[in-house]
């Protein structure tokens, strides 16, 4: 009886290696398409929209049966009985806080960003009595975000000052977002240095490029990078254009000479 060899229909390496190597060529693809990362930081985002469009909605229903928008008492959870007269009004929102006060009929929860407590939503009013405006703000995780150019907020250039802080908010209608009036950034002297009004101007600037990291105030750069021990100014949170405008220069004066030195506000040497 003549035999016939049985032919092996199995993998050589060769083949084997290929196929493994189509495979990870294949996943990294589809990693790098989707992305996993982004795909959570812009639903992470969306969330965050989300419940300040929430919160907007339940504020207007709750002024147009008060005459008053919320107390920071009756939304926050750490909401403060007195602030300084120089101090911003603010406290936070999250009706995950055990402290979370209710705020029915108007919503049965409070809305809490994504990533609370690392982020919270911030409310500001401008009266613990009867506000008669508000403004939310949160930060977002994806800083190409066409709305925060929209709003005017790179940079993290919107909050209350002088640190700001914040790249996306809503408002009553009859105000708008606090931004800062100058973005500011580390230059390549390790210096605090106002590059413009706008993240885009900023990036145009010589002493000010894509690779250095761009700030909302000048005080947060200078904190960031250690730069206030000795620092008046820094000290007291106020910019160079904050100071040239106190020692009474025009803004357009401000802005184009800077002409007011370093520690001078209070001791009568303004130039």
């Amino acid at each position: 009886m003549k035999l016939i060899a049985k032919k092996n229909s199995g993998f050589t390496l060769l083949e084997l290696l290929i196929i493994v190597s189509l495979i990870a060529i294949i996943a990294t693809t589809v990693i790098i398409l989707l992305n996993p990362m982004q795909q959570i930081n812009k639903a992470k985002d969306a969330q965050r929209k989300h419940g300040l469009d929430v919160l907007k909605k339940a504020f207007e229903d709750f002024y147009n049966d008060k005459g008053c928008y919320p107390k920071p008492s009756q939304v926050c959870y750490n909401a403060k009985s007195q602030y300084a007269p120089s101090e911003p009004i603010t406290c936070n929102i999250c009706g995950n806080n055990a402290s979370s006060p209710l705020f029915t009929p108007y919503l049965q929860k409070l809305p809490c960003d994504p990533e609370s407590p690392k982020k919270e939503f911030l409310y500001q009013v401008d009266s613990l009595i009867c506000p008669q405006w508000f403004r939310v703000y949160s930060e977002l995780n994806i800083k190409s975000d066409q709305v925060i150019k929209e709003l005017g907020c790179s940079a993290e250039s919107c909050g209350p000052k002088p640190f700001f802080g914040y790249d996306f908010g809503v408002a009553s209608p009859n105000t708008d977002l606090e931004k800062s009036r100058t973005i500011n950034c580390l230059g390549k002297d390790n210096t605090c240095n106002g590059c413009g009004t706008t993240y885009d101007i900023c990036l145009q600037q010589a002493g000010c490029q894509k690779y250095y990291k761009f700030y909302s105030s000048w005080s947060s750069c200078c904190e960031d990078n250690n730069l206030c021990s000795s620092d008046y100014m820094c000290t007291y949170n106020v910019s160079p254009y904050d100071e040239c405008i106190q020692c009474g220069h025009s803004s357009a004066e401000c802005v184009a000479t800077g002409k007011c030195k370093s520690g001078t506000i209070g001791k009568g040497t303004c130039p």
